[in-house]
């Protein structure tokens, strides 16, 4: 850790409240924020939970371009909080938004209440880019590693690209038959740590705003096939509510193949939303 941004909160505002240097375009887990909960709000909040409720805390996480990451809820259990600056928040440089949220959960762990939302701003200076038109994204070193693994292997299957077009079709036609909807775009972003998410803003028209837990998107730019497990809408004041889908890989440029597995995926998903 190189840095750490301290934050004050009390009943009325957060110090300081101007937008704080938080390092350079992507440095992974280089600068934390701290967040301090002044010890009259800390009660108040301590005071709605009893043997049947709990506190949980998160943090939501908008980039430069608004696209979302949310961290998992943990307890909420003192006066400090902390969150590490990683690479999916700090990688395109510019102004990021980051909101500590402490919600208050019922016996069922169902949100009763969100008893605080607190907005800060951050910011990242730039770095040269080594190469390409200006309007690339910059990637770290891992993403660029990862990146020419898949061009080598993509190479090595383009002469069999247009067979596995067809049995892309062919399964597609299949899963239609299913009930299941095959979406496809170029539009999956952020394969990080924490997994492969898209934010929509939801007064846009998407056609993934149609989308269900268990229907399937083809990135036609990669041929990679993903599986929808998420979907919840987000609402942070005074942000534009956000639809934030979560899709787990199952296969690459192999859809018939990896068929029976979809269609077993696909019933424990749509099992586990209905019960």
């Amino acid at each position: 850790m190189i840095r750490e941004i301290k934050f004050t909160v009390n009943e009325n505002a957060v110090t300081p409240n101007a937008r704080q240097f938080a390092g350079i375009a992507g440095e992974h887990n280089a600068t934390q924020l701290l967040f301090t909960i002044e010890e009259a709000l800390l009660e108040k909040i301590q005071q709605q939970a009893d043997d049947s409720k709990e506190l949980k805390y998160r943090f939501d996480c908008f980039d430069s371009c608004g696209a979302l990451y949310s961290t998992e809820s943990a307890p909420f259990t003192g006066e400090t909080v902390t969150l590490p600056l990683g690479e999916n928040i700090t990688r395109l440089g510019g102004e990021a938004k980051i909101v500590l949220v402490v919600t208050l959960l019922n016996a069922e762990s169902k949100t009763e209440m969100e008893l605080l939302s607190v907005p800060v701003s951050v910011y990242f200076k730039g770095v040269p880019f080594a190469s390409g038109k200006l309007d690339e994204s910059r990637e770290s070193l891992t993403s660029l590693e990862q990146s020419a693994k898949k061009a080598a292997r993509n190479a090595e299957e383009s002469a069999a690209s247009a067979t596995e077009s067809a049995l892309a079709a062919a399964a597609s036609a299949a899963l239609m038959k299913k009930g299941v909807k095959v979406f496809t775009g170029t539009e999956v972003e952020h394969s990080d740590l924490y997994g492969l998410l898209m934010a929509i803003p939801v007064e846009k028209s998407h056609e993934l705003a149609t989308a269900n837990v268990g229907d399937l998107y083809l990135n036609t730019e990669t041929d990679d096939t993903f599986i929808i497990t998420d979907i919840r809408e987000t609402v942070i004041t005074p942000y534009p509510p956000y639809l934030h889908i979560t899709f787990l890989e199952i296969s690459n440029k192999s859809i018939e193949k990896a068929l029976d597995k979809i269609i077993e995926i696909q019933n424990q998903l749509i099992g586990s939303v209905e019960e």
